[in-house]
């Protein structure tokens, strides 16, 4: 029963960090991503959408494949798996 218990809660606790460090990291992506976008995507998109998917929703991500023919950058953060 002890060990039972021991290693529920163990494996729930790893699931639990492994969860926070990948949502910190997508959050620092977005960020980052934020920072090197131009100034045309903030235009297009609006802030308060870009400030939602950095803050409010990491995981729904703003990524939307930029087409050859528009010369707008685009917020483009790879998942990482």
């Amino acid at each position: 029963m002890a060990v039972r218990f021991a290693t529920t809660f163990l494996v729930e606790w790893l699931r639990i960090a492994l969860q926070t460090r990948y949502v910190r990291h997508l959050q620092t992506d977005a960020f980052g991503s934020a920072l090197r976008a131009e100034v045309s995507y903030f235009d297009e998109e609006g802030s308060d959408d870009i400030l939602n998917a950095i803050v409010g929703n990491p995981e729904s991500r703003l990524y939307r494949p930029t087409s050859p023919s528009s010369g707008a950058s685009r917020i483009s953060t790879r998942h990482p798996m």
